[in-house]
């Protein structure tokens, strides 16, 4: 398959023209060169591309794999900071609802209407009867 373009078909003339055949240079030959050039040309192409794909890959995997690593670590430390554990959210409720009765449990006085009182809130937060001054402590500390 003769070359389309006249620069490779005028290199491929070159190339028979300078070379040490003796006598004329027939068709079948030229045809030979043209096909080695072309197959050069289309490795040396080859080569070329192979070369810059693996430069470019060499430079830019590192590159993404550390920006994917810090994405992805960085919204694991987001999703895990923002999941609070069930137990949490029980201890959370529980001192969010006694800590006004336990303030009032503290500061009121002995046998008080105000001590009654907090404690009947303590009871019915707890669902049940609790030893009202340990809950307390547990709840302000």
């Amino acid at each position: 398959m003769p070359c389309s373009t006249t620069a490779v078909q005028e290199a491929v003339n070159f190339k028979v023209a300078s070379s040490n055949l003796a006598g004329a240079v027939d068709n079948i030959t030229t045809l030979c060169y043209d096909c080695l050039v072309q197959t050069i040309f289309i490795m040396d192409l080859n080569v070329n591309n192979l070369v810059r794909s693996g430069v470019i890959l060499v430079l830019g995997l590192p590159v993404t794999i550390g920006l994917t690593v810090s994405v992805l670590s960085s919204n694991s430390r987001q999703e895990l900071a923002s999941n609070v554990s069930v137990k949490e959210e029980v201890v959370n409720e529980l001192t969010g609802k006694l800590t006004r009765p336990c303030l009032n449990y503290f500061m009121s006085k002995d046998e008080s209407k105000l001590e009654r009182s907090s404690q009947n809130q303590i009871d019915e937060v707890m669902d049940g009867e609790v030893v009202h001054s340990s809950v307390c402590k547990w709840v302000l500390e």
